[in-house]
């Protein structure tokens, strides 16, 4: 799944990049793993690609969160 948004406020060269990837990575992993349960999963592995642009839609940064469905006991 990929979500691309844009972030209106904000332009390429008045933003560290760096450091808003690193105050967005952690809440957007605890809100996957608030919403999605791994054992309901239909497939093995789910990737969520959050895309960040700018108001002139430039590209910024790109976070990648990967959750993989659990083997079934005994496997």
């Amino acid at each position: 799944m990929v979500m691309n948004y844009q972030m209106l406020n904000f332009l390429k060269d008045s933003l560290d990049i760096e450091a808003t990837k690193q105050a967005f990575e952690p809440i957007l992993r605890k809100n996957i793993g608030q919403k999605i349960d791994p054992k309901t999963m239909l497939f093995s592995t789910f990737n969520s690609v959050y895309r960040y642009y700018d108001l002139n839609q430039e590209f910024l940064f790109e976070i990648i969160i990967s959750m993989r469905k659990p083997l079934p006991n005994g496997a």
